[in-house]
């Protein structure tokens, strides 16, 4: 069973028969800074995070793909990245690809689309991993991101000692 697609399928159901969550808050879009570009661009990185997971599924059904675990369930990332700035640091899990591709439309020059690609067939051209399964996107050419493919403690004191280096390295510019 595609998992993968059975969420399509749920998501395009729910869509058409216009069956929503309850709204939980009472601010509007506009109240919180969001106009109607800045929702479109959220949505844009929810539905193509979404759309990878489709095709890393794809992918690995006609045994061309290696990276099949999806991101579904974090589509909400992307409004974490877009209230960042692109030079804010940010320690990923690998299900963050709303997250990085709404960070990478910060920075110009960023091919989300391409370099994900490129993880999931793991391409040595693939700009992070060079090649390694489980690692994706392009945000190390910005300097502020890390993937933690696992959280386990000795990755989290690495990330811990990256973040205190870098900061170092910043108060001495």
């Amino acid at each position: 069973m595609n998992r993968v697609q059975v969420v399509h399928d749920n998501f395009l159901q729910r869509v058409a028969a216009r069956d929503f969550p309850a709204r939980t808050s009472t601010l509007t879009p506009a109240e919180v800074g969001l106009d109607s570009d800045a929702l479109a661009a959220l949505f844009q990185a929810q539905a193509l995070s979404r759309h990878l997971d489709r095709a890393a599924r794809d992918l690995q059904a006609r045994g061309e793909g290696f990276y099949t675990i999806g991101s579904s369930g974090h589509e909400g990332m992307a409004a974490v990245a877009a209230a960042l700035r692109a030079t804010d640091m940010a320690f990923l899990h690998y299900r963050d690809a709303a997250f990085q591709i709404a960070r990478a439309a910060q920075v110009p020059g960023q091919d989300p689309l391409g370099d994900m690609l490129l993880s999931f067939v793991a391409s040595s051209d693939d700009p992070i991993s060079g090649g390694r399964q489980g690692l994706r996107g392009r945000e190390h050419r910005t300097g502020h991101a890390n993937r933690l493919a696992t959280a386990t403690p000795g990755d989290l004191f690495a990330e811990i000692g990256r973040a205190s280096c870098r900061e170092r390295v910043f108060r001495a510019v």
